[in-house]
């Protein structure tokens, strides 16, 4: 993608990556298992491994950590994500690829590439 609003892109197909998600896995409106599976479908065709996790994500945030947080969920699922991206780093992936479940991918040929910035000079 070159240049977009001053960051850089760069490519690097060799990386073993894994794209992952997390929802529940039981009563999910359809429309959201459209998107999950155009996820899932989108990373094998780019050759990508492809995980989802459950309810169980959040096994990986600590007691403290969510009594902290309350009612807020955000935060929690935001650090079980972060911690699940390490596991995953540690398991031999090179990049994980977070995507939200209601996203719905239309460009099946899309590569991940096209979508990583770096900030110039970090």
């Amino acid at each position: 993608m070159g240049q977009a609003r001053g960051l850089l892109s760069y490519h690097t197909p060799s990386m073993k990556t894994v794209v992952y998600q997390s929802y529940r896995t039981r009563d999910v409106a359809p429309w959201l298992a459209t998107c999950q599976a155009s996820v899932r479908d989108w990373a094998a065709r780019a050759g990508h491994d492809y995980r989802h996790y459950g309810d169980e994500l959040f096994d990986r945030v600590p007691d403290w950590y969510r009594a902290k947080a309350g009612s807020l969920v955000l935060p929690v699922s935001d650090l079980a994500r972060l911690v699940l991206a390490r596991e995953l780093l540690a398991e031999g992936y090179d990049r994980t690829v977070w995507v939200d479940a209601d996203l719905l991918v239309f460009d099946l040929d899309l590569r991940i590439e096209a979508f990583q910035w770096i900030r110039p000079g970090a």
